[in-house]
């Protein structure tokens, strides 16, 4: 075997070997990110989710303590004004189809996720709610 056939054969062994590697690193990699405190997850389906990020793995998300932003339907897209778009918060959970207050994201969905300041008008919103208070009592900014 001549010296290329040696160099060609060792990459052709080895460059399997180091994508597997990659991708090993890559899922303890993300394993490890933590997001601390609250998240919005803007999915490009233009809904937006908030809630607490428990884990990511190279294929999902998971959230947990999950709430949303309903529109009257007036409006499409991603709302810039509460009150110009008729949002209301809405606590995961309450649905017709009951679901669980956890959710999996899968990230070929996910456009971008922001970590929320504690004086986000939605993280005042969630804090009244869990304080008992009522979603439909809290106001966002700019809704009357």
């Amino acid at each position: 075997m001549t010296a290329v056939q040696t160099t060609l054969l060792a990459a052709a062994i080895s460059s399997p070997l180091l994508f597997a590697l990659f991708e090993f690193l890559r899922d303890k990699i993300l394993a490890r990110i933590k997001y601390k405190g609250w998240q919005a997850v803007f999915l490009d389906n233009k809904q937006v989710y908030f809630g607490k990020i428990t884990s990511v793995s190279r294929n999902d998300i998971r959230l947990v303590d999950i709430y949303y932003l309903q529109g009257d339907g007036k409006n499409a897209g991603y709302p810039t004004d509460a009150k110009e778009a008729g949002l209301s918060l809405v606590k995961l959970g309450d649905e017709l189809h009951a679901p669980q207050d956890i959710m999996t994201i899968g990230r070929t969905h996910i456009l971008f996720t922001e970590t929320l300041k504690d004086s986000a008008e939605v993280v005042k919103a969630i804090e009244h709610f869990k304080l008992g208070e009522k979603l439909a009592d809290v106001k966002l900014a700019g809704i009357d």
